[in-house]
């Protein structure tokens, strides 16, 4: 989980891309975050574009909360019965750096 802080505390959104089942969040540092789990967004999704990522709450086997600088979030389920693929997601950093959980 710290590397996951460390490379999305402050990135900012720079745009969202739907993908079957996938969602793809690409920020302007050029990383992308890839998420396959049951998901819940407070907004419409085009309103997260240029938000920047504040914070993230981690409950191990339950939820990855991503909260943003307008107090929006996006929620995903870690739970086992929630997985659509054998990882819940996915961040590939500008640097190359993969973090899959």
């Amino acid at each position: 989980m710290d590397y996951f802080r460390k490379y999305i505390l402050g990135n900012v959104v720079e745009d969202i891309e739907i993908n079957m089942d996938t969602i793809t969040l690409h920020f302007k540092d050029k990383s992308t975050l890839s998420l396959y789990n049951k998901i819940v967004f407070s907004n419409e999704l085009s309103l997260y574009k240029n938000l920047i990522i504040d914070d993230i709450k981690y409950i191990e086997n339950e939820k990855l909360k991503i909260i943003f600088n307008d107090a929006s979030d996006v929620e995903m389920s870690l739970k086992d019965s929630d997985y659509e693929s054998p990882e819940a997601y996915q961040l590939v950093s500008f640097d190359g750096v993969i973090v899959v959980n």
